[in-house]
This record gives C-alpha cells, structure tokens and sequence, in this order.
C-alpha cells in the first residue's frame, strides 16, 4: 500500500501540469530498470566534481532530481561520479550543485531518480544547469521530512584529569646543638619515561572520501593527517585505525566539523 508521502506526491504531480512524474530508479544500465526506481532522503554529502553529483549505486550518466527539504528548492542534475557509500548520505553534491541549491554539506535533501527532456539532457551533458524546477509544496516538505534518518551525535570528549600535586617534601629539624649533624638532602626522584604507544595494525577507522584523482586524495589525507588506500579506480581517505570506537568517534566528528559531512566508520584491517 502507498506510504501517505506517496499518496502526497502523487496528488500533487496530477495538479501542477509540467512537473516531471518521478521516474523509475536507475541501475547498471538506464534500459534495465524501467520497472524501478530510486527515491530517499537523507543528507547532502560533497563531492569536489566540478558540476553534477556523485552517487553510490545510480550509474555515471543518469538524471536525479534533487530537493532541499528546508526550502523546497529542487533542481535537475546529472551523476558524473561513484560516490563512497556513506550512512544517511544518498548523494554528494558539487559545489555547482550546493550552490543552486542555496544549501551546504549536511543538510537535509530528496534524491529520486528524473527523466529529463531532450534540451535538458543536452545542457546537463555539456555542464550546464537544466532550467530552474518547480518547488515542492510545503505540505509535501513536511511529509518528507518526517521519513529522515536521526543525526549521529558524536562521542563528546572525556574532560582531562585534573593533576596530582606532587608529596611535599618533609622539612629535616636541626638537630640538637650537642649533636650537630649534616642535613640530609631530599631524595632525589627519577622520573620514569612511558613506553611510546605504538598505532594498531588494524581497527576502527574513519573514511573521509572517496576521490578518482590520486593527487587530490594524498592532498586530503595531508591536510587530515590520513592515508589513502587504493581501492580499484578510486582512492579512499581514512583516518586511523585507532585504539578503540571512541577514539574513531571522535576523529569523524572532527572530520565533519571541518566540513567532511560524509565522514563514516570503517573497519580497516
């Protein structure tokens, strides 16, 4: 039975004449999933592809149409990239895309799969944007809303110790006159060095992205202090491993402060 969000779209794509019915779901060829489609919300992730959008699953070549779920502004763009799989991320957006938008990495987006007309096929194609869509309705908006995943909230940070004052040394009493002797000098403490934590081989890690170029993902990993890992014809970004979930935890919330949104777990052997 359809979901009442459905039910919404599909009263509304009967009134408002030009808007295009959602469209059956791409897979590893646009001519053998008529029968299927592709339709989530969730949050935008951010891809550094020049125009268009990355995905997952959906081939390179296919259309999505995109809505912002906080304005209801929606455009028609083309997936140019594989996007790394990311929780609660249906797609990562250019900064082409962002910005027609009117949105940044992390907010709340719908993704469904478009059959866009010749013209528009044609501008997206050479890196253009297709003309402006129909906004969705407020009563849509809020319908779909209502299907988004809760946001992770991140480990917050263990407060430090407070430190150990160190023993007072005792105050030597001179000793009586008839028997004068020499003080004795404190005794002399020896600090004891730690031993050096060595990184675990394997573990909790944190993925920060997913690029084809191999000199822009070193260039990340740099800036993050992380590493590549060549993973067929894509480099992956990660951080860690680290000594347990927690620590992870907090790596990956620092990477989506800095932007990352996308930033997820991964178990790195």
């Amino acid at each position: 039975m359809p979901s009442p969000v459905d039910l919404i779209a599909l009263t509304l794509a009967a009134a408002l004449p030009g808007q295009d019915a959602p469209p059956p779901a791409a897979g590893p060829s646009a001519a053998s999933n008529e029968g299927e489609r592709y339709d989530a919300v969730g949050y935008a992730g951010a891809t550094e592809q020049a125009t268009g959008a990355a995905h997952a699953t959906l081939p390179v070549g296919s259309f999505v149409e995109v809505t912002a779920l906080d304005s209801g502004r929606t455009v028609l763009l083309m997936i140019a990239a594989v996007a790394a799989p990311a929780a609660m991320q249906p797609i990562a957006l250019s900064p082409d895309a962002l910005r027609q938008l009117a949105i940044a990495p992390g907010a709340p987006v719908r993704v469904r799969t478009a059959r866009p007309s010749p013209p528009d096929e044609a501008a997206l194609r050479a890196g253009q944007a297709a003309p402006a869509r129909l906004d969705a309705p407020p009563v849509l908006l809020a319908g779909l809303r209502k299907d988004l995943p809760p946001r992770g909230t991140p480990m917050a940070a263990k407060p430090a110790p407070e430190p150990i004052a160190a023993p007072k040394q005792p105050v030597a009493k001179p000793a009586p006159r008839p028997q004068q002797r020499p003080i004795d000098p404190p005794e002399r403490q020896v600090a004891v060095q730690p031993k050096p934590q060595t990184a675990p081989a394997s573990g909790w890690g944190v993925q920060v992205a997913a690029l084809s170029n191999e000199a822009n993902a070193r260039a990340l990993a740099s800036r993050l202090g992380g590493r590549v890992r060549a993973a067929g014809k894509l480099y992956r970004v990660q951080l860690g491993p680290f000594a347990d979930r927690a620590a992870a935890e907090a790596a990956r919330a620092g990477a989506i402060r800095r932007g990352h949104a996308g930033a997820a777990l991964v178990r790195i052997p």
